[in-house]
């Protein structure tokens, strides 16, 4: 490599990984990543320390755990900032759609086609995790045209 050209090519690598780490879906991702230790972490505190019903931990967590990611999907992923209660409708109307679709997916998958549940619940949720990705950018969290 000469050392003319080194420059361009690293500005060329500092960009393309910029626009990498910035970009919707890896903040969708990063997202998704923030809120597995949350509510793992939510319904042990509650269920294990403060011994409340497991079910009801689940149900505090659900909602805390879907407050969070609507904010975060809102202000950080989409930024989609107008009107956050219609918004907020739709996000919770895709999101029981997607729910239903992931046990209608984890039932084919296991059922009819024969795979090992555990595999078949990761394949839903790799397939619905890209798709509710497109949904919500493109239905749920539209962002205000900057022209």
């Amino acid at each position: 490599m000469e050392f003319g050209k080194w420059p361009r090519q690293m500005k060329k690598l500092w960009y393309f990984s910029r626009q990498l780490l910035f970009s919707k879906f890896s903040k969708f991702t990063m997202n998704a990543l923030i809120n597995y230790p949350l509510k793992v972490g939510i319904v042990l505190i509650l269920t294990e320390i403060l011994n409340i019903w497991y079910f009801i931990s689940y149900i505090i967590t659900l909602s805390t755990v879907i407050t969070f990611s609507f904010f975060f999907s809102v202000h950080i992923t989409f930024k989609a900032r107008k009107n956050k209660k219609r918004t907020f409708v739709k996000y919770l109307a895709a999101l029981t759609a997607f729910a239903c679709l992931d046990a209608m997916l984890v039932k084919l998958l296991t059922e009819v086609l024969g795979i090992y549940y555990l595999l078949s619940i990761h394949l839903a949720m790799i397939v619905l995790f890209v798709s509710k990705f497109f949904f919500y950018k493109k239905y749920v969290f539209i962002a205000e045209r900057t022209e």
